[in-house]
């Protein structure tokens, strides 16, 4: 599990502009996900809880009126943060920044990262706290009083076979 406020502290997310939504930069990312056209037609039904949504706005290029509607949709799915690539707009219309400043859903503006490598980045994070916690579970089951012997040589191979 990863919070917004961690994942914003990697390089990727250094020019990254936050617009509304302030208040929700604790809230826990459990995935990176990518808004494009074919999940616009789809009802939003791929996105879930906790969805950090990366999109271009590609769907509503033409059409700037859909963009409240469509992140009307993403916060009902609970989201928990939309980054918009500066791709077809630059800004987006007063009620969208309404809107999720009313949910404390973080909205981002960025320009140069590519949302391939924003999802890397977020995999690997979460690849590292998780197995910063599974060592931490297993230090603390050594250093545990009363630990037997077998418990004890247990614990150390799962940190290191070489044990």
């Amino acid at each position: 599990m990863l919070y917004l406020n961690e994942l914003l502290e990697l390089p990727i997310f250094n020019h990254f502009c936050i617009i509304a939504g302030q208040k929700g930069l604790h809230r826990e990312i459990r995935n990176v996900d990518i808004l494009e056209y074919e999940w616009y037609n789809k009802n939003f039904n791929v996105f879930n809880k906790d969805d950090f949504v990366l999109t271009s706005l590609f769907f509503a290029k033409d059409e700037p009126q859909i963009i409240y509607e469509s992140f009307k949709k993403l916060i009902k799915r609970e989201v928990s943060a939309i980054a918009i690539k500066t791709v077809f707009y630059t800004e987006l219309p007063p009620e969208v920044i309404k809107l999720a400043d009313t949910y404390d859903i973080p909205l981002f503006l960025f320009a140069d990262a590519y949302m391939e490598d924003i999802i890397i980045n977020f995999n690997d994070l979460l690849k590292t706290k998780q197995q910063f916690l599974f060592l931490e579970e297993k230090i603390t089951e050594l250093i545990a009083p009363k630990k037997d012997l077998y418990n004890i040589e247990n614990a150390a191979r799962e940190i290191n076979n070489s044990f």
